[in-house]
């Protein structure tokens, strides 16, 4: 499974896909992101690449170093 993030402004929309087909999506508002929120989100689901895009670069470094540690 491959995890995407989308950091925008207001929200960072994540996305869970297998192959082609997108198993599940869900938001989070950018200012209240945390590694544990998160957490929550992902709980069940194992992922091997994540891929990330975004125009908030503070947030980019925190959500990749988060990443790691999941």
């Amino acid at each position: 499974m491959i995890l995407t993030a989308d950091i925008g402004n207001t929200n960072i929309t994540f996305g869970i896909f297998r192959g082609n087909k997108i198993i599940k999506k869900f938001d989070i508002p950018t200012k209240f992101y945390t590694a544990f929120s998160l957490k929550n989100k992902l709980k069940g689901f194992l992922f091997r690449e994540s891929i990330i895009c975004s125009v908030v670069p503070k947030k980019t470094n925190v959500l990749s170093r988060d990443l790691k540690d999941i």
